[in-house]
């Protein structure tokens, strides 16, 4: 059954790191809480500006959004928190974190930027554990969801076009292919079996009429 926690505050994204529930949240909340029954605090000194996106890996919490700080460290938009503290992933990105993905063994970030330092990959860069990469030019536009199937990274995001408003796109390590063109919003994409899925509000994908999935 479904049990409510005490948060009186508008959720950006969650996260569940080192045996605690972590919520993202606008910087005038922290940015960043850990909730439970109790009620919730701001976690390792939170950040100045929104986290909207939150990963859990290997020990570590990547957090990312539109901060510039976050406990005491200058970070651009996104950082890592581990068993040290906090650390910057190089000189950060020039535009807000929308989604992560793991992909060949890589963390990949996808959202509203250009790119990183002097690595330019529109809405999408990989971090390879020292330094940001490209996935070759980047998406063409701004990524606002990940999905990893069969080898390949999906991205979802927008589309400059009179009918269709968004896309969802695939890279196969080498290049970039569309998939699909949506005429309404997208607003996740997730594996099923062997089945990229989508949802939102949509009706046409390509010429194939639908009704949101």
């Amino acid at each position: 059954a479904w049990h409510g926690l005490p948060f009186p505050y508008t959720p950006l994204s969650l996260a569940s790191h080192d045996n605690q529930l972590l919520v993202g949240t606008s910087g005038t909340f922290g940015g960043l809480r850990s909730v439970d029954s109790q009620g919730s605090q701001v976690y390792a000194g939170g950040a100045d500006g929104a986290v909207r996106g939150l990963l859990g890996h290997a020990g570590r919490l990547y957090v990312g959004g539109a901060f510039g700080r976050v406990g005491s460290l200058q970070a651009n938009r996104i950082a890592v928190f581990e068993a040290q503290g906090w650390r910057a992933l190089g000189v950060g990105l020039d535009g807000p974190v929308l989604a992560y993905a793991e992909y060949g063994n890589e963390l990949v970030v996808a959202g509203r930027f250009r790119g990183a330092g002097g690595v330019l990959s529109q809405g999408v860069l990989r971090w390879n554990g020292s330094q940001w990469q490209g996935l070759g030019d980047g998406a063409g536009n701004e990524v606002y969801r990940l999905a990893v199937q069969g080898g390949r990274l999906m991205a979802a995001g927008p589309l400059n076009d009179s009918f269709y408003s968004m896309q969802v796109q695939a890279w196969d390590g080498q290049q970039w292919q569309r998939l699909g063109a949506f005429q309404g919003d997208v607003n996740d994409i997730v594996t099923h079996g062997n089945l990229l899925m989508a949802a939102g509000g949509f009706s046409f994908v390509d010429t194939l009429a639908v009704d949101n999935v």
